[in-house]
């Protein structure tokens, strides 16, 4: 900043979209801790626990994962609704990816309400992760009508659901 803080607060975000925000990002969290416990948990807490203790813990994982996902997906509608309209590209977002945000040169770089990077989050994680993971999410909670439920078909829609959440919490970190 050039100038010192007038110490006037300006509202960023409303009450509404910090609860959407929250919503799915605490969901986020929840569906990626018993995701990976479901992934990885017998290498890992199956030893620690022991095979009663672990199957309960196991058993309470799957049954939060399955009805947390629906509202991460509530959330991530939700959220792209509130948002999108602030997240298309516009020219200034090429000035800004070529100074990485104003990390080359001395003055801050104009973004709008989102800068290019918040946007490519946007665009990359909410719409295009999260509609792999949830789209197979649904599969697999045999949630979607019509579908054909064969075990090959069950096996793309799991490994398109892990590959995609694995990005999804890598790119979140």
């Amino acid at each position: 900043m050039k100038e010192p803080p007038s110490g006037r607060l300006i509202e960023r975000f409303t009450s509404f979209e910090r609860i959407a925000h929250w919503t799915t990002a605490i969901s986020f969290v929840a569906l990626a801790l018993t995701g990976l416990t479901m992934l990885f948990g017998r290498y890992f807490i199956l030893p620690i626990f022991g095979a009663t203790l672990f199957g309960w813990f196991s058993f309470a994982c799957k049954n939060i994962h399955n009805f947390v996902g629906p509202v991460f997906t509530i959330g991530l509608i939700v959220v792209f609704l509130l948002f999108v309209k602030d997240n298309l590209a516009e020219t200034a977002d090429a000035k800004w990816l070529a100074r990485l945000g104003g990390l080359f040169g001395e003055e801050n770089v104009s973004a709008g309400r989102f800068n290019a990077g918040e946007k490519l989050w946007f665009w990359g994680g909410v719409v295009v992760l999260g509609l792999f993971v949830s789209s197979s999410g649904f599969v697999l909670n045999m949630l979607v009508p019509g579908f054909d439920y064969t075990r090959g078909n069950m096996q793309i829609a799991n490994v398109v659901h892990i590959i995609s959440a694995v990005i999804f919490m890598g790119a979140a970190l």
